[in-house]
């Protein structure tokens, strides 16, 4: 199938030319129950320009397809693609190919954009060619959940590098991202902390959209969110085997340590949640020591 055949786009009749400002990018891989919260989220946004939204269906086998050709009536330029090469940066990189906005955000399917998120994007993005919106982990998740994993008032120096933008919560400029070169289809996980990375060593501006507040949702059950852990752990060392010559550094062993402390905290205290909490930092370590011991490198 050729990628023509692939996409399929809807919206309201004779609207699918119409120059947009910014483009909402949302890939989505069997988002249900979710992935109606967003779009109705994405179409209550009030804007001061024209915009799209791009959703890209990532092989779903469950309806979420259907669910977003739903709002074709409500949402006044909307493209429905299909991209059925696994993953998400297969499906970021086909969203951007069908961008015609020149500011792009990208969202995803399982959180919820508070109003007025895409304009503060854009405003932000008038002084900066890379932002971050800010993460509120309150709204979606259980107490014992609600902890941050990134700061929700500036941009972090991840593993003791380079900033990184979580990819849910990414507004930057279309000639950034060219510039860049897109998403490496080499990650399947962490490819956001890649993005960053390589934007940062090209050059790209960055800063806060302080306005725009995403309802970051989590795992809510512990199995998934041990495998959540353990594909970031994974990530991780993946991560030091593609950017070490650039100079990323190892992390201390204290990291991992530290994690464990909190581990035995949680079983000893088991204060709300904490099944939760253990379930994903065993999900690091476990990830980053397979991975070492399958790259054959020493990255705790």
């Amino acid at each position: 199938m050729s990628r023509d055949d692939q996409v399929v786009s809807d919206g309201i009749p004779g609207q699918a030319q119409e120059a947009v400002h910014l483009s909402v990018i949302v890939p989505v891989f069997n988002g249900e129950p979710f992935f109606v919260e967003q779009l109705e989220a994405i179409a209550a946004q009030e804007c001061s320009f024209k915009w799209e939204l791009i959703v890209v269906d990532n092989g779903s086998t469950d309806g979420s397809a259907e669910t977003a050709r739903r709002f074709r009536s409500r949402i006044r330029n909307l493209k429905i693609l299909s991209e059925p090469e696994p993953g998400k940066p297969a499906a970021l990189n086909t969203g951007r190919a069908a961008a015609r906005g020149r500011l792009l955000v990208l969202l995803d399917a399982d959180d919820i954009a508070a109003p007025g998120y895409l304009e503060a994007m854009a405003k932000a993005l008038d002084a900066y060619e890379m932002v971050s919106g800010r993460m509120d982990t309150v709204r979606l998740n259980a107490l014992g959940a609600q902890e941050e994993y990134v700061s929700p008032d500036r941009i972090r120096m991840w593993y003791g590098y380079l900033p990184h933008i979580g990819g849910g919560l990414t507004g930057i400029r279309a000639e950034a991202w060219d510039r860049i070169g897109g998403i490496s289809p080499s990650l399947r996980v962490s490819e956001d902390i890649d993005f960053t990375w390589r934007a940062s060593r090209a050059g790209v501006s960055m800063g806060m959209a302080p306005d725009a507040v995403l309802h970051y949702r989590r795992p809510t059950r512990a199995w998934p969110n041990f495998l959540k852990g353990r594909s970031y752990g994974r990530s991780s060392v993946w991560l030091y085997q593609l950017h070490r010559t650039e100079g990323q550094p190892r992390i201390s062993l204290m990291v991992d340590l530290h994690n464990l402390r909190l581990v035995l905290h949680d079983l000893l205290h088991r204060e709300e949640l904490w099944w939760w909490r253990v379930s994903y930092r065993l999900g690091l370590i476990e990830g980053r020591l397979e991975e070492c011991a399958r790259q054959r490198v020493w990255y705790p």
